[in-house]
């Protein structure tokens, strides 16, 4: 008898710790509600990001629809945008050229080589392209464009444009 129930013993410990343990692992896939809520704020902070994130696609999308350019703003997000939209870039006479913009910016603002100043201020939304951008320090009483080589920077453009093109 002692032996029966020795074994009825050892068999309920044993039934006890699996369920003790599947239970456990059991619990571990239900979240606690300190979980979920923790997920819901996750999830709420990304759909924010996304729909801040489309906005601003959206206000870039239309400057270049403004612009009349036959850009989709999401061939600028691609990993080799560059190589992929060399041809229409190729085709675009500001980007063959090189500007000075000391006025707030807005719009769409195109040229190979782009010479701004330290601090910039934008009038409204601005989309930037260029091949090289220059910020510049503008001593007060000086003029507007700094003092640079103009013709070696056009030859160096020219140069890319070159090497691109071959």
């Amino acid at each position: 008898m002692r032996r029966v129930h020795i074994l009825i013993v050892v068999g309920l410990v044993s039934m006890w710790q699996v369920l003790a343990l599947s239970s456990e692992s059991h619990n571990r896939n239900i979240p606690s509600k300190q979980d979920t809520a923790t997920l819901k704020r996750v999830g709420e902070q990304k759909q924010a990001e996304l729909n801040t994130k489309q906005n601003r696609f959206r206000r870039a999308q239309a400057l270049l629809d403004n612009k009349h350019l036959g850009l989709d703003v999401e061939a600028l997000t691609v990993p080799n945008w560059r190589e992929n939209l060399a041809e229409t870039f190729a085709q675009m006479p500001e980007m063959q050229s090189v500007r000075y913009e000391s006025k707030p910016l807005e719009g769409v603002v195109i040229s190979d080589t782009l010479y701004l100043p330290e601090e910039v201020v934008l009038a409204d939304d601005a989309l930037i392209l260029t091949r090289d951008l220059v910020f510049v320090r503008i001593a007060s009483g000086h003029s507007r464009q700094p003092q640079h080589n103009h013709s070696a920077c056009e030859r160096n453009s020219r140069n890319r444009r070159d090497r691109e093109q071959s």
